[in-house]
């Protein structure tokens, strides 16, 4: 017989539930029963982890026991094949080998100056501006800086059949567990999404590029497995740049959007980081070498990935049976791994509603705080990032003051990432110099 972790009764209104708001749900059976739990969700052995050492148990120490859900695997690789984000085990070795040195800090830091140059492009026509949307600035910017970076082109994010595949995949896949009973998509808008980021990505990958042997995908079609010294073939090359451009984007732009959003909820945060920006840069724009200097503006990261991390949900599926603190799983059990709930623990983070970027003085425990994920599958893409956030909310926060218009109030909505509902509204004013574009001093 089976034994299982504290949970709920069995019954189909769980589900329901779930569906309705997964992230209240989650947090409410965190709450009920514990940091291991377990619930049927229709027919699937779902169990929910928040504990640190549960975590490192299951991402760590028995990481080869498990794969990615079969049914985020099923959804995610219609869209974007078999790369990182869909891939385990062998494939997901061998891929991640191949990939990583070209996305450390240091082989990062030369495309500081092509991040800058996309913030003041961007922000040039705020000038005249008294209301931003600010989601969709954060995206159309994140477009541009993943177009230059990675692919060698400067016009995705005035490509409209991205932005409504990019909307389909998020529909499509957001909240997998319970996909078929609440999509409204038809086969043929999922079918002219995939084509869409499929032609796309091909297209690019194919037409010469602004800058040939620089940006990230040409590096990537000729770096060797250091293990085997193969390369990935054409279709891998597709699959990880089609990756690359989905997780290069999405996840930043919603950062930075709750990130300004949270700086304008509290003016003397904004102030003080402001105030920080302003001793270590004056009037000069930003360099990678400023970057570990602007502690205060590294909090404030820190504490908005604590509250509103934008990849809200893992999932992990055994492989084999396994026992896991202690109870036995078996394959086709779906493992839950919510950073949004984890990161609310009374405990590790006190009042943890709260937007307190100080409490990141001291570093929080490994598992306790885990907007990037860990082990084997933690993002490959967090050094750019990092880099990318804090050039852009300095620069910004040189030349403009946000604000909330009254009566705002963002409701994180969880899809595949979680997004604020209805996009982000912000009063912005200029404050000091206007904004010049050059390059930075690197």
């Amino acid at each position: 017989m089976m034994h299982y972790p504290p949970g709920p009764t069995p019954s189909r209104q769980e589900l329901l539930k779930f569906a309705q708001n997964p992230l209240t749900y989650l947090t409410t059976l965190a709450h009920q029963y514990g940091e291991f739990s377990y619930v049927k969700l229709g027919n699937r052995d779902t169990y929910v982890v928040t504990a640190p050492d549960i975590l490192r148990e299951i991402l760590v120490e028995k990481a080869d026991k498990f794969q990615k859900p079969g049914h985020t695997r099923d959804s995610a690789s219609r869209f974007l094949g078999e790369g990182l984000l869909v891939s385990s085990g062998a494939v997901h070795q061998r891929h991640r080998r191949i990939m990583q040195p070209l996305f450390t800090r240091s082989a990062l830091e030369p495309h500081a100056g092509s991040m800058l140059q996309a913030v003041q492009a961007m922000t040039v026509h705020w000038e005249r501006c008294t209301e931003i949307d600010a989601a969709g600035e954060m995206m159309n910017l994140a477009l541009n800086i993943v177009g230059s970076i990675m692919f060698g082109v400067s016009t995705l994010a005035h490509d409209q059949s991205l932005r409504t595949a990019t909307s389909v995949m998020q529909q499509y896949s957001g909240n997998t567990l319970v996909r078929s009973k609440l999509t409204a998509l038809t086969e043929a808008d999922i079918q002219s999404a995939v084509d869409t980021l499929d032609g796309l990505v091909r297209g690019i990958l194919e037409r010469p590029h602004d800058t040939p042997g620089l940006n990230l995908v040409t590096l990537l079609q000729t770096a060797v497995d250091p293990v085997t010294g193969d390369r990935l073939s054409v279709g891998e090359v597709r699959d990880e740049a089609l990756n690359i451009l989905m997780a290069g984007h999405e996840t930043t732009a919603i950062a930075l959007t709750w990130a300004l959003y949270l700086l304008a909820k509290h003016p003397d945060v904004q102030e003080q980081v402001t105030a920080e920006v302003g001793q270590v840069l004056g009037n000069r724009p930003i360099t990678s070498a400023d970057v570990p200097t602007l502690t205060g503006l590294g909090q404030v990261i820190q504490e908005t990935l604590r509250l509103y991390p934008p990849a809200w949900l893992l999932g992990r599926t055994p492989v084999e049976p396994v026992t896991i603190a202690g109870y036995p799983i078996l394959p086709e059990a779906n493992l839950v791994i919510s950073p949004y709930v984890i990161h609310r623990n009374a405990e590790r983070f006190p009042d943890p509603e709260q937007f307190l970027p100080a409490r990141f003085a001291q570093e929080p425990g490994r598992f306790a705080y885990v907007p990037f994920g860990v082990g084997p599958h933690v993002c490959l893409g967090q050094p750019f990032a990092q880099l990318e956030m804090v050039i852009t909310l300095a620069t910004l926060l040189q030349h403009f003051r946000f604000s909330l218009p009254e009566g705002v109030e963002a409701v994180p909505e969880a899809l595949m990432t979680l997004r604020p509902q209805g996009g982000m509204r912000l009063h912005v004013e200029r404050i000091g110099t206007s904004v010049e574009l050059g390059r930075s001093h690197e």
